[in-house]
């Protein structure tokens, strides 16, 4: 594993790899008369869990007459969906290819292919995730006065990620900024931060051209309560050098139980018996909490006071209320 700078890391976030390229060109690798699975083709990305987007790839492409998409199939053998729509197609392609099918299934043993060449750029990524935690610092610093929110919403191939900082004693927003990109990365569950990690760089660096930045930054992502322990919130902290607290809706990881949460109470996030972060119920109007993690430069207990001082009366705190908002605007006009 590389040793990476953190403007080393920004540089990396900033040119990601072309998953869907990478995906195309070992589609074109199975050779004639053999198929491969959803999962095959995943794994030789650098990780299974990409299997669902391999399927959603396979059917949502331009396709043309001499697409080999047509030797891909289940792991179980049975054929799966064809883009065309027909799976009497694809079975014709299968036969006509030398493939034999019986019972609606290929027999994996007879014709099956893994032997892929080439680099795995998802087990690339996961490397960076590593090199990100290790230079994440989770300490206190200098008190915080002024706080902001970033979230980023989306329309066709665009992203739109907006800014916005808030007044402590009201609630409202006092500032904002929206940065626009093409997106360069498709969603792939837990690599949800790659997708946004550009726009949002680009946004920070567009805000510190204009003014000085908010002495922490809320980002609607996890922080250190990720699968990997580093997420969206991380990430963004260690390349740009911010103060991040990672706000979530949903657990992503860890364990907390959130039965019959009174108002404002907090409960920690469990990873081993090590707090990685705190479910929090915000007010009396929602039943639901929301999930609190350091991001970088930042300790637990000082990320839950930091959001504690920025909840209103909505579920999500003010900064990131009104970056989600301005953001979905953003994207719609």
């Amino acid at each position: 594993m590389r040793n990476l700078s953190p403007e080393g890391i920004r540089r990396e976030l900033m040119n990601l790899p072309d998953i869907s390229r990478a995906l195309w060109e070992r589609v074109h690798e199975i050779p004639p008369g053999r198929v491969s699975t959803y999962g095959t083709l995943a794994t030789a990305l650098g990780d299974p869990i990409a299997t669902r987007w391999v399927g959603f790839e396979l059917l949502n492409h331009p396709h043309s007459s001499d697409c080999p998409c047509f030797r891909v199939v289940r792991a179980t053998g049975q054929l799966g969906k064809y883009c065309l729509g027909s799976q009497d197609e694809k079975m014709a392609r299968l036969r006509a290819d030398g493939i034999d099918i019986v019972n609606q299934r290929v027999d994996l043993q007879l014709h099956g292919f893994a032997e892929f060449r080439g680099s795995q750029p998802l087990q690339h990524l996961k490397s960076i995730q590593e090199i990100v935690r290790s230079h994440a610092s989770l300490v206190d610093e200098s008190s915080v006065q002024t706080i902001a929110g970033v979230d980023v919403s989306y329309h066709g191939n665009i992203a739109f990620a907006c800014y916005a900082e808030t007044n402590l004693d009201t609630g409202e927003l006092s500032w904002s900024h929206v940065a626009t990109r093409p997106i360069s990365f498709p969603y792939i569950t837990s690599y949800l931060a790659y997708r946004e990690l550009p726009v949002l760089i680009q946004l920070v660096e567009e805000v510190r051209a204009i003014r000085e930045l908010a002495d922490a930054v809320m980002v609607d992502g996890a922080g250190i309560a990720h699968p990997r322990g580093c997420g969206v919130a991380t990430m963004l902290g260690v390349a740009c050098d911010l103060r991040t607290i990672g706000i979530t809706k949903k657990l992503l990881h860890g364990s907390v139980h959130t039965t019959k949460m009174s108002c404002g109470e907090i409960r920690p996030i469990l990873q081993h018996e090590s707090r990685i972060g705190a479910a929090l119920r915000p007010n009396p109007r929602t039943a639901k909490p929301i999930f609190v993690s350091p991001g970088h430069r930042i300790h637990c207990e000082q990320a839950i006071e930091q959001v504690d001082r920025v909840l209103g009366r909505r579920r999500l705190p003010d900064p990131i209320y009104w970056a989600d908002r301005l953001s979905r605007e953003a994207a719609k006009s």
